[in-house]
Order: structure tokens, then sequence, then C-alpha cells
């Protein structure tokens, strides 16, 4: 391993040398290349999961642009390409645009990102045991292309074409709850999608509107199989004095999507007064989802009460979907520092779904152990849920009465959703509500958001208050009280000094009977900026964050109620320096994040970056990052990792 970075590390050194030459040429390029070395101590999956920065050869990046050619290009006047992050990074970028003024516009993008997750606390019911990480991981990757051509750019009429290409793969494991128990499974996925779309931009005048319309499919593929040895599953006591286990699980399952989508948008410039602006969006799509799954095992099924020793299901279903919002603004200038503005905003969505479902249980037992016959279900589904929010705002702001600066904004809104459930899923009905949660719900929501400034001097303060009122709650979730303040306050004298201020604090409840949930949240700090001359900058800030919710939750084995009660308790500090020389230019800055609430951690970092130039447009680069992270309960995801690169950097601009 240690020849291997060495070698590594030659390369790197070649590479530096060997760029100079290569890099000094007349073009109009800045570029960053080298090699990044990454040592981690500890949990390599937590790292993954928050960083996920790898060793290796990296073109952090990498920009030309363009608009003098002299002439040499008749058909383009316009050149700019932009590269970042394109070798170990997690996540890669890559932007060509290239065009010929008024004539066309053409633009390529191209964006990688490497997902990663495997968590030891999440998911992971054997964490006190010392087995991590949790049962619900996935490395996947995600490469997405889209290009866009507009024809007569900046004329009246531009029409446009474009199209975006999406692939989403990788592994995972997950879980299914079968036989009252739980077992590990190895998930394969895969999922494209595609949108074509076409549309014109309209300008002359003070008018301005914009048209899209596009067409998306999208494909996905899950195969899920039993996860070696995990045929024991979660559980550890027999039921019914039957240990569940499973021999052989297997699932496949396919979904198709088709959504065209029409998009609209304008702009009516009133002079100097104001303008009126107006956005549009639909969407109509079907989507369709098939898959069986076949199982054997010892297993127990309380809704059958029977044994039973495999289990054949396949299902199918389709969802209709249209969604719409539209919108519409006013802003006017009543006079110089007042303007009026109002607007209305209505979004509305229709789901109805049906889904087939034939499961067959095989090798049943009654629970004295004689044999039973095999049992057949078919549940055929069919519901529905619209639901449509629609509100109205209007507001003042006057931006200078003295010394100070006012604004106002009152909004209402209303909430409509209306629920149909088929009677195959009604589990708990009450006499007020007898058919589960099927039913018309409506909300009224009253906001009123107010705030101030005043500056005088070298001084300038602030505030921001918002109150939301609602006269129900349709979801558990969901807030009937709400109200939040910010202060600010700030201190600047010219560019040698400069203090920031802030205060948050907001609450919220839902007054529900049954429900009374609560919660909190607060943050205090500040920013302190030093600049005693042009080369030397100091910067320190300090936060310290606090939250609390409270909830009634049901305990699902005896239906005991209990308060799930969550309490954050954080403390950030963060300090830095940079130094501007003609010799050298060096970056540092280091913090600390302290959590001691329900869920207690802490990470600690430190950055630094060194560049020294060679010759004229020419430097080489250094930098080093330092990352820990610790838990105060379990120390499963406990890693520190240090981070080193060396950059070669070309800057002919």
């Amino acid at each position: 391993m240690r020849h291997k970075r060495l070698t590594r590390f030659a390369l790197a050194a070649a590479l530096l040398v060997l760029s100079a030459p290569v890099f000094a040429q007349n073009f109009p390029l800045d570029v960053e290349l080298g090699y990044r070395f990454v040592n981690v101590a500890g949990n390599d999956n937590m790292y993954r999961s928050q960083i996920n920065e790898a060793e290796g050869f990296l073109l952090r990046s990498l920009t030309f642009a363009s608009s003098d050619f002299e002439g040499k290009l008749g058909f383009a006047d316009k050149i700019r390409l932009d590269i970042s992050d394109v070798g170990v990074g997690p996540a890669s970028s890559i932007r060509f645009e290239i065009g010929k003024s008024r004539v066309y516009k053409f633009t390529f993008v191209y964006d990688r990102w490497r997902y990663f997750s495997a968590l030891p606390a999440f998911a992971n019911p054997f964490l006190a045991n010392g087995i991590v990480p949790g049962q619900q991981t996935y490395q996947r990757l995600r490469n997405v292309y889209d290009a866009e051509l507009a024809i007569l750019p900046g004329t009246i009429f531009s029409p446009i074409f474009g199209y975006t290409y999406n692939k989403y793969t990788g592994p995972s494991t997950s879980t299914v709850h079968v036989g009252q128990d739980e077992f590990r499974l190895n998930q394969s996925f895969y999922s494209w999608d595609e949108q074509p779309r076409v549309g014109f931009n309209f300008a002359t005048g003070p008018v301005n509107v914009n048209f899209m319309q596009g067409w998306r499919r999208y494909h996905e593929e899950t195969t899920s199989v039993l996860t070696p040895g995990a045929g024991a599953g979660n559980g550890t006591t027999p039921i019914l004095g039957q240990q569940q286990t499973l021999i052989s699980y297997s699932r496949n399952q396919t979904t198709d999507v088709n959504i065209p989508i029409t998009t609209a948008s304008g702009v009516w410039q009133l002079g100097c007064f104001g303008k009126i602006l107006g956005t549009y969006v639909r969407t109509t799509g079907s989507s369709d989802t098939q898959g069986p799954t076949n199982l054997d095992g010892t297993l127990v099924n309380f809704e059958i009460a029977r044994f039973f020793g495999g289990l054949n299901e396949t299902v199918s279903s389709s969802v209709n979907n249209l969604t719409w919002r539209g919108a519409a603004r006013a802003e006017f200038t009543v006079t110089d520092g007042v303007e009026v503005a109002g607007g209305w905003k209505k979004a509305f969505r229709e789901i109805s779904g049906q889904e087939l479902m034939n499961q067959i249980f095989y090798n049943t037992a009654l629970y004295n152990g004689a044999a039973a016959p095999n049992v057949q279900q078919i549940l055929n589904i069919n519901n529905g849920l619209s639901r449509s929010d629609e509100s109205m705002d209007l507001g003042i702001i006057a931006r200078h009465v003295g010394p100070f600066g006012l604004r106002f904004t009152y909004t209402h809104t209303k909430q409509a959703t209306s629920v149909n459930e088929d009677i195959a899923e009604y589990v708990v009905g009450t006499p007020q509500q007898p058919y589960g949660q099927a039913g018309y719900y409506d909300r009224a929501i009253s906001t009123y958001d107010a705030g101030m400034t005043f500056g005088v001097g070298f001084l300038t303060l602030g505030a921001d208050y918002r109150a939301d009122n609602a006269n129900q709650a349709i979801l558990r979730t969901d807030s009937t009280m709400r109200q939040s303040w910010r202060t600010r306050a700030g201190f600047k004298v010219g560019k040698l000094i400069e203090v920031n201020s802030t205060f948050s604090w907001a609450w919220e409840s839902n007054t529900t009977v049954g429900i009374e949930s609560k919660g909190s949240f607060r943050q205090v700090g500040g920013d302190f900026n030093l600049m005693p001359t042009d080369w030397l900058t100091l910067r320190f800030s300090g936060y310290n964050f606090s939250s609390g919710t409270h909830i009634p939750i049901i305990n699902p084995i005896n239906f005991a109620v209990s308060d799930n009660a969550n309490f954050e308790d954080g403390r950030a500090i963060e300090g830095g320096l940079v130094l501007n020389l003609k010799a050298v230019k060096l970056n540092v800055s280091g913090g600390t994040y302290v959590n001691k609430g329900t869920f207690g951690f802490e990470i600690d970092r430190v950055r630094g970056q060194l560049e020294v130039p060679i010759f004229k447009k020419f430097s080489v680069i250094g930098e080093a990052a330092y990352d820990k992270y610790t838990e105060t309960v379990y120390t499963y995801g406990d890693y520190s990792a240090t981070r080193i690169g060396l950059y070669a950097h070309w800057a002919a601009f």
C-alpha cells in the first residue's frame, strides 16, 4: 500500500512539472488539476455517507470562455466550457455552451453524482449488539444529460428544443415484513427517464412570454432477494411455538410512468409603475406497476390464522394523476420608496388508483399442527384523493421612512382535501369517522408577516415576525398555531471591522384534542470579521441551536399512549484567516459542532489551502482537510479522515 501511494505521489509531482509547458499557450483558460490522498481511520461507511471524497486524480475545475475569435469562427461568436470535480469527486459536472448572437444558442450539461449511505444506527435492530451498519443501505450512481437549442435568441420569437436523459442505478439493502418478522434483502435498482421538450420565448416591448411542452417517460426495475444468512429474520422469540424462518425470497417489480408536462409564464412590464406576472404548470400522468413475489419458509400469518410454508403473490396497480398550479401577481410603485404587491395562486392535485393483488399461501397448517388446504386471497382496491390549495396575499413595502424600512403582508390560504378509501383498506373507524380516513377535510390559514429595519451611521438593526393561525389540522403533523421571530444587529466600519448577530425563535403547536403536539426552535449567535490590511482577513462565528418536539404516539403492542419527545442542543464555533500576498496565498479555517440532545455527536473540521506561484499564470496548490466525527451513546460510527491534495493551477485570463 505504501509503495502504491509513493508511486501515485510521484505521478502527481510529474504532472505538476509537465503542466507548465503544456498550459503555456495563449488561451483564455483557467484549470486546476491534481491528485488527492485520503486516509480514513474508523468507520469508512460513515465517512462515505457524509463526505464520500475518494483518493485519486481530480480535475477540480476548468473554465474556457471566449467571445473574441478575430472573425476566424463564422459559425460562433461565443464558446464557454466549465468542468468541475471530474475524476474521484462525488459530484461531477460538465457544461458546454456555444452560440452566435441572435442566431442560435446551444447548451449541453452533464452531471454525475455518487450516492452512498450505510449508517450504523439507522434501521438497525441489532445496534446494541455491535452489528453494523443498519439494514437500509444503498450505493447509487446518477448520470444526467441535458441538451437545449434556442433559435434566434434575443429576438421577438425564439423557438426552443430540449432533451433530458437521467439514469439512476446501483445496489442496496432493505427489509421485508412477512410471517410476523422482518428479513433483510439484497436489492438491485435500475431506472431511467427521458424528457423531450419544445417551446418558445416571445418578447416584444413590455411583454415577455415563455412556453414549454414536455413529455416525460420513466422506467424502473427493482429485484429483491433474501440476503445470504438472513433467513432467521430479526425476531428472537418463537411465535405460537414456531421460530419464523425464511428459506428463499424473490421479488421483481417494474414501474412505467408517462407524464406530459406543460409550463407557461409571462411578464407585462407597466413602465416605471410596476409589472404583472403569471405562471401556469400542468401535468397529467399515468403509472403502471407489476411485480411477482415468491417465498418459502416456516412462517405464520394472523390474518388467515395459519402457519404456512410458501407464498406466491402477484400485484398489478395503476395510478392516474392530474396536477396543476397557477399564479398571478401584480407589483406597483405608489411613490418613491413605497411599493404595493398582491397575488393569487392555486394548486390542485387529483390521484386515483387501482390495485389487484392475488395471494396464494401454500403448505398451510392450523395452529394445532393439523394440515389445512391452501389459502387464496384476492384484493381489488380502488381509491382516490384530491387536494386544492388556494391563497391570496396583499402587502406593502416602505423602504425609506426616515431611518426606518417597513413591510407588511397578509396571506389567506384555503386547503380542501377529499379522500375516497376502498372498503378493503379500512382498519379502524370511529363514530365520527366510521370509514377509516375517507371523507372531506377543509382548512383555512391566516398568515401575518411583518418586518422592520433601522439604519444610522455604522449601525443597522432589523426584526421580522410571522404568525400562522389555522382553524384546524388535517394531518397529525399539521400545526394549528405557529409563530416565529427573528432579530438582527450589525456594526460595520469600512473594511476594517464588521460584526453581525442574529436571534431566531419559532414555536408551533397542534391543539386538536387527542394530538396536542408542540415544538420549538431557537438560534442565537453572530459573526465577526476583521480586515486590518488588504492582504489579511480574520473571521470568527459562533452559534447555539436548540429544539424540542412533543407528539403523542400509540404503542402498537399494548395500544398505550406515550409522549414521543425529541430534544437537540447544539453549538457551532468556526474561525479562519485569509492571507493574500504576491508570494503566497493562504486560507485556513477550523470549527466544531457539538450536539448534546437526543442524538449526541460532535464534528471537528480543519481546512487549509496554500497557493504558491511558480511563474506568471502558473502556481502550485497544496490542500489539507481533517474531519473527526464522534457519537455520544454508540461509537460504531466514529471516524477521523485526512485528505491531502496537490494541484497545478493555470490561469490564462
